[in-house]
């Protein structure tokens, strides 16, 4: 009977490292979130939102100057900023005008979920600020690691169904996009296309009576 050494530091093996997307630091990789590799300690640490870029993040630093802020934006170039004028991390320069997260306007996208075109928490699955609940975690219905869209029991975005209802404006049964009107991602996206974002809600609403 043969006896394979096992894998270690003593057999010459060396642990993969990589570098945080949390803290920075070169570390064994505990977790891969949105492709992104997390060293232990910040894997599962709690997100905030970042007071540079406004998304959900694993915050790196807290400055009396900028704010919490994430690791990307706690290494962004500072400026002074064309817009607001004060020096802070820079997200975008063209053509030499800085803007810096607070100022710069994030493309809206339609979210995975809800329907909703909104700014985004994650990029994939596109996901908004309101149906993002946290890192992915092993679902309880597949068994994979995915995004997920409840907890308590574990379910991922594809395996959640989502109660569907009647359409207050085209009459299908759907999932709903807006509660109040019942109304369906379709007729949503229609309508705050057609009427613009500040004034859909009260068309709909007097549609809907």
């Amino acid at each position: 009977m043969v006896i394979k050494a096992r894998p270690g530091k003593r057999n010459g093996y060396q642990v993969p490292t990589e570098k945080c997307s949390g803290c920075g630091e070169i570390k064994r990789v505990a977790a891969r979130i949105d492709g992104q590799p997390y060293c232990r300690q910040c894997h599962g640490v709690p997100k905030r939102v970042c007071d540079g870029c406004g998304l959900l993040k694993v915050i790196n630093i807290c400055s009396t100057e900028f704010g919490d802020l994430c690791i990307k934006c706690y290494q962004a170039p500072k400026d002074i900023c064309s817009i607001c004028k004060e020096f802070r991390p820079i997200a975008v320069r063209d053509l030499n005008i800085a803007t810096c997260y607070k100022c710069y306007k994030a493309p809206l996208s339609i979210c995975y979920y809800c329907g909703k075109l909104k700014p985004l928490a994650q990029k994939d699955p596109p996901l908004c600020h309101t149906c993002y609940i946290g890192p992915p975690k092993y679902c309880s219905q597949c068994l994979k690691y995915k995004p997920l869209a409840k907890k308590d029991p574990n379910i991922c975005l594809d395996c959640y169904e989502p109660p569907k209802h009647q359409c207050a404006l085209c009459g299908n049964i759907r999932n709903l996009a807006l509660k109040n009107p019942p109304t369906c991602p379709s007729c949503y996206s229609k309508y705050r296309k057609k009427y613009g974002p500040e004034n859909f809600k009260q068309v709909l609403a007097s549609l809907a009576r």
